[in-house]
């Protein structure tokens, strides 16, 4: 995970993580993963709660403003927040926190790096779904997202 190297020593620092910090990537590049149309509807869950420009400017680089953790709780689901949280060992709001701050930097070091990254991550889907995404999932149902963003085709 050398792109995300840097990233994780902030998340680190800045959250008082620890070895947890690398965990939280991974936990963010898993929920990317399990989305059905990548990268672009992962990023879509947030355009359509109104931070319109958020994942546009994060797929460029120009801003990496944290989201807010409510806005990652309506954009992911309480389950998943809980689930997060359950599997490193905090509260689903300090886990809403972390991720708030995480994906946008996440969002955009795979935009960066999308030609080398993609085919890994791709392979690894079935293997991060099943650690991210239990069976009976309960999540952000998908008719919400539908029309709201552009799938590339």
């Amino acid at each position: 995970m050398a792109i995300f190297d840097e990233l994780i020593e902030e998340l680190s620092a800045r959250f008082n993580l620890g070895p947890k910090a690398s965990a939280f990537v991974e936990q963010v590049l898993g929920l990317i993963a399990a989305e059905p149309a990548g990268l672009d509807g992962f990023a879509g869950r947030f355009t359509s709660l109104g931070y319109g420009a958020g994942p546009a400017v994060w797929r460029i680089g120009i801003e990496t403003a944290p989201l807010p953790a409510d806005a990652v709780r309506k954009a992911l689901g309480a389950a998943t927040i809980s689930r997060v949280a359950g599997a490193l060992g905090v509260t689903p709001e300090f886990a809403a926190a972390v991720l708030g701050y995480a994906i946008p930097h996440v969002v955009r070091l795979l935009s960066q790096e999308n030609a080398a990254f993609e085919p890994a991550l791709t392979a690894r889907v079935p293997q991060v779904r099943a650690a991210v995404v239990p069976a009976a999932e309960e999540e952000v149902p998908r008719q919400a997202f539908e029309g709201r963003y552009l799938v590339p085709g």
